[in-house]
This record gives structure tokens, sequence and C-alpha cells, in this order.
């Protein structure tokens, strides 16, 4: 697993990168948790089920730099205040997904 941890702004806090995961997977982390602050806390998770159905915005908006459409980002929240968000990348999308649930729960 890589994970990333961005301030509201988008600024990475936080990189980490386990032994053996693939290299790939740190950008792909950071651009889930600056997904998620660039679009006031929508997680990525949720992407695919509110375009699937819109040809326009799945052909125009999947054109957009850095933009991640599949789970593994995460606002993370205080209240309802938008702190920033956690990126995972490297395994499979619900693994991802996963992993950055039970990293956002972890905020007091």
């Amino acid at each position: 697993m890589c994970i990333a941890i961005v301030d509201v702004r988008a600024v990475p806090i936080l990189t980490a990168r386990m032994d053996e995961a693939p290299f790939g997977a740190v950008p792909i982390c950071l651009n889930k948790a600056r997904t998620v602050v660039g679009f006031n806390g929508f997680a990525t998770a949720e992407w695919w089920p509110s375009i699937q159905d819109d040809p326009a915005m799945v052909h125009g908006i999947t054109h957009t730099p850095g933009l991640v459409i599949f789970g593994g980002g995460v606002g993370l929240f205080k209240g309802d205040i938008l702190l920033g968000a956690i990126g995972v990348s490297g395994g499979e999308s619900s693994e991802d997904e996963t992993v950055a649930a039970i990293g956002a729960s972890a905020l007091p």
C-alpha cells in the first residue's frame, strides 16, 4: 500500500510506501487525495456511480489531469469542515477504499 495525506489545499502532509508496494501507486494515492479536496470532500469511490449513466461526463471529466474516479480517496473531516484527505493505492480498489476509510476514522 501507498498512502498520502494532503491538507485542504492539496499540499502533501505525509506520504508512505510499504516495502514492495509498486512505485506507480505513489502518484495514484496522491491523486486520489487531491481529487477529494479538489471536489470539497467528494470521495473517489462516489465518482463512477455519479457519472456512469452520463456519457458526456464519462468522456469529458475523465480527461481531467490527476482526477481519480475509483475507490481509495476519502475526506478528512472535523464535523462538517474538510481538513484534508487521505488517498490509498496499491491494492484493489475496494481494499484501497477500506484502508482509506480506516485511516480517516482515526481522526479524533
